[in-house]
């Protein structure tokens, strides 16, 4: 249904980014801030699930790394 198609198209190309910024810290204490999880794990080869995971709380690291939600000035 070319309708449903145009619909869909419409609906990716309109819809807004869910990003949220994350850090990095690596076991040498360095940190890296990503402007989301998919980048992070396009970088560094980690699973997002892993990633995700570790934000949430159900695993210490991820990657031998720890993982945060970042937060701007204002706690958001």
């Amino acid at each position: 249904n070319p309708n449903l198609i145009n619909e869909r198209i419409d609906n990716l190309l309109n819809k807004k980014s869910k990003a949220v910024p994350i850090i990095q810290i690596k076991e040498d204490n360095n940190i890296v801030v990503y402007k989301s999880v998919t980048e992070a794990s396009e970088l560094t080869g980690i699973k997002i699930t892993s990633i995700s995971n570790c934000l949430r709380g159900y695993s210490n690291t991820a990657g031998n790394c720890k993982w945060l939600y970042k937060k701007n000035e204002y706690g958001n």
